[in-house]
């Protein structure tokens, strides 16, 4: 917990799903859920993921990227933790931000992409085989053009 700063509680209006990781770690910050330390040591992994992901994305050769490139690969980052974050309650998220690396979020959050790619996959199987044979054709299309 934060030291010497009353904790007050969250605002989920604060909280935006485009931006969940972040504005999440910025709420619990603001409500003394986490210290200057636990937010430094956060923001300090997200810096080493996005030296990981750039080093991934040069193959080795380069550490140094585009800022434009930068700035995406750091995105993919942050989306990976977002949607491990978002399957969790707020306090419970907050506690993992305050103790858990970025790289296990991460990590976290890409077993969870994975599982939700298989879902989304086995879905659109199970539509294709099952779809009425009506000749709507944005019904089709929608259904013809999906990976």
């Amino acid at each position: 917990m934060a030291d010497n700063k009353v904790i007050t509680r969250l605002n989920g209006a604060n909280i935006k799903f485009h931006n969940y990781t972040l504005s999440l770690l910025d709420e619990a910050y603001r409500c003394g859920m986490i210290s200057d330390g636990d937010a430094a040591r956060f923001r300090l992994g997200l810096s080493e993921a996005l030296a990981e992901a750039i080093e991934l994305y040069t193959l080795g050769e380069s550490t140094s990227v585009l800022s434009e490139t930068a700035g995406a690969l750091l995105s993919s980052v942050l989306f990976s933790c977002d949607a491990f974050l978002m399957t969790l309650p707020v306090t419970d998220a907050v506690e993992l931000i305050r103790t858990v690396s970025v790289k296990g979020i991460y990590q976290r959050g890409m077993r969870q992409l994975r599982r939700l790619t298989c879902e989304a996959t086995s879905l659109l199987v199970k539509v294709r085989r099952t779809r009425s044979p009506i000749p709507e054709a944005t019904y089709n299309e929608v259904i013809n053009t999906c990976a």
